[in-house]
């Protein structure tokens, strides 16, 4: 037996299905979509703010040392420990002397000159060796004038018959009644430890 459909029914029936593929098409769109923004969320990079780095402090823990010598000179600089301030004699103002060995010293010595002169002049030309400059038959190693923490300075390595010696010669930026200050830096037979700290010493100097 047929059984006929009605045009009404027929029409129900195929929106019925129209409506269901539609329902299936919209998702699958929405479970594509989906997956498409999530593949995409995970690919793109993230910017990330980076914290300012703070460098750190290269004199974390020494100390600074001033020239109190009269007349004094206005020098200044930092030292570690086990370092420490001493007096000299009567050619140098005063040195440090390393107490964990008490061989390595940094020598200080100062002389008052006219502004015009500059720090390579006041070590290659000194009238005198008790004031400054290398004492006679010295041996140049190598000299350069450099720049240390802003300051104009002279830098030379030497050698004699007892030793090899660095000496930076700094030139003070603030002349006084008494001339323009010039002090000489010198460290004697430096291992490679006393020389890396000579050297920071000598980026630490300033003038008061």
């Amino acid at each position: 037996m047929t059984v006929s459909v009605g045009p009404k029914k027929q029409n129900l029936i195929w929106a019925v299905i129209i409506i269901a593929f539609l329902i299936g098409a919209i998702g699958s769109w929405a479970i594509w979509h989906n997956q498409s923004t999530s593949q995409k969320s995970s690919q793109t990079p993230k910017l990330s703010v980076d914290k300012p780095k703070i460098a750190a402090n290269p004199y974390a823990g020494w100390q600074t040392f001033t020239d109190n010598s009269t007349p004094d000179s206005g020098i200044s600089f930092k030292y570690p420990s086990p370092w420490k301030p001493t007096t000299s004699g009567k050619a140098y103002a005063w040195q440090l002397v390393n107490s964990t060995t008490d061989v390595e010293t940094i020598t200080g010595r100062t002389i008052f000159l006219p502004a015009s002169t500059t720090p390579e002049q006041e070590w290659t030309k000194c009238s005198s060796a008790d004031a400054c400059g290398p004492a006679p038959g010295d041996t140049v190693i190598s000299a350069k004038n450099i720049t240390a923490n802003g300051l104009v300075a002279y830098q030379t390595q030497e050698s004699n018959s007892s030793n090899t010696y660095y000496t930076t010669v700094f030139k003070s930026p603030k002349p006084t009644s008494d001339g323009t200050a010039f002090v000489e830096l010198t460290i004697n037979n430096p291992d490679a430890q006393a020389l890396v700290t000579y050297q920071k010493i000598v980026q630490s100097v300033s003038f008061n």
